[in-house]
């Protein structure tokens, strides 16, 4: 995805997917902790996770 992004200089694509894929990293990190019995840092994985999902999909629907 990165070497298409270098050959057409269209980065807004691949910026907007490796976001949501960073914030699907936080929302999986989120579930290990809530395993792993740590609750605050859970929510807050979650909520960093959920928020930049949200701003990742507004952006790919604008």
């Amino acid at each position: 995805m990165d070497g298409y992004s270098l050959i057409t200089g269209d980065y807004r694509l691949t910026m907007t997917y490796g976001t949501l894929l960073f914030g699907l990293l936080f929302l999986v990190s989120g579930i290990t902790e809530t395993h792993d019995k740590r609750k605050v840092h859970a929510i807050i994985y979650f909520l960093f996770g959920g928020t930049i999902i949200f701003f990742s999909v507004v952006e790919i629907f604008s």
